[in-house]
C-alpha cells in the first residue's frame, strides 16, 4: 500500500469527511502497528492530513425561516422535505427518528397526533401537531404502515445522506432568492428557543423535543437571543403586566 494508493481511498468519502478523518486516523494506527512488527519500513498514512469543515455557528430559525425553505421544497416537488421542515419547527425532534416514522403507527393522522418512543429517552410521548401540518401530511397520502416521510427523487425513505442532499438543493435556491443560509439540524435547536419565547418552562420543552433537562438549559443559555419578547413573558408571569401589554402599544 502506498501513500497515492490510501489518497485514492480515502476520496471515496468525499462527501463524508468526518468519515473521511475517522478511517484515516483508523489506518494510520494499522499502518503504525504494522511498521512496529517489522512487516512494513514505512506508514503511508503519516502525513496525511484531513481537513474538516469549519461548523457554522448556530443560527435561529424564525418562522420567516421555516415559511421561506417549506415553500422552496414544495415548489421543487420536495413535499416530504417541506413537511419534515414544519414537523421539526413544531416538535423539535431529531430527524433521525422522523425518517423512521411510519403513518398510522408513529403518526394518527385522523387525530393529528405523533405518538413514539423517543430514541434516546425511550420515553413514550404524544405529541399533537397544528391544523396546518396535518393537512400537509395529508397531502403527502401516506398508506398505514407506510414511511411517512418518502424521498420523491428514489421511492424510499430517506437516509441521511439523501436528506442532507435534497436540502442543499432547497438551501441553494432560498440563498439565491434572498433568504437565509441556514443547517437542517440547527432546527431542532430553533425549535427549543422558540418554545422559551412563547413562555414554555424547560420540563415543558423537554417533554417535546426529547431533549434532557440539562440539554435544553444548555441551549438556552449559550443561544437565547436577550430579546423583549422573553423579557415581557417573564414580567407577564411575574404578573407585573398585564398579558395585553406590547412594548408598542
Amino acid at each position: 500500500m502506498t501513500q497515492p494508493a490510501v489518497r485514492s481511498f480515502l476520496a471515496n468519502f468525499e462527501k463524508t469527511p468526518t468519515t473521511r478523518k475517522h478511517v484515516a486516523k483508523v489506518l494510520r494506527l494499522i499502518m503504525g502497528e504494522a511498521v512496529a512488527a517489522g512487516w512494513r519500513t514505512d506508514n503511508p498514512v503519516q502525513g496525511i492530513r484531513i481537513r474538516l469543515p469549519k461548523t457554522p455557528k448556530l443560527a435561529i430559525w424564525e418562522q420567516s425561516d421555516v415559511d421561506a425553505y417549506s415553500a422552496e421544497a414544495t415548489l421543487q416537488g420536495r413535499h416530504s422535505v417541506a413537511a419534515m421542515i414544519i414537523l421539526v419547527w413544531e416538535i423539535g425532534q431529531r430527524l433521525t427518528d422522523l425518517q423512521q416514522f411510519k403513518a398510522g403507527i408513529d403518526y394518527d393522522a385522523g387525530r393529528g397526533v405523533f405518538s413514539f418512543a423517543q430514541s434516546k429517552t425511550g420515553a413514550q410521548v404524544t405529541i399533537a401537531v397544528s391544523s396546518m401540518l396535518r393537512g400537509v401530511l395529508a397531502d403527502l397520502c401516506r398508506s398505514d404502515g407506510e414511511a411517512l416521510f418518502l424521498d420523491e427523487a428514489t421511492g424510499n425513505a430517506f437516509d441521511t445522506y439523501r436528506l442532507s442532499h435534497e436540502f442543499r438543493r432547497v438551501r441553494t435556491a432560498v440563498e439565491r432568492a434572498g433568504g437565509r443560509g441556514l443547517v437542517l439540524r440547527q432546527l431542532r435547536h430553533s425549535c427549543v428557543i422558540q418554545l422559551a419565547r412563547a413562555g414554555c418552562t424547560v420540563p415543558e420543552i423537554a417533554s417535546i423535543t426529547g431533549h434532557t433537562f440539562g440539554s435544553v438549559n444548555g441551549i438556552l443559555s449559550t443561544y437565547l437571543p436577550r430579546d423583549g419578547t422573553v423579557a415581557r413573558n417573564a414580567q407577564i408571569k411575574r404578573g407585573l403586566i398585564p398579558q395585553e401589554d406590547r412594548p408598542d402599544a
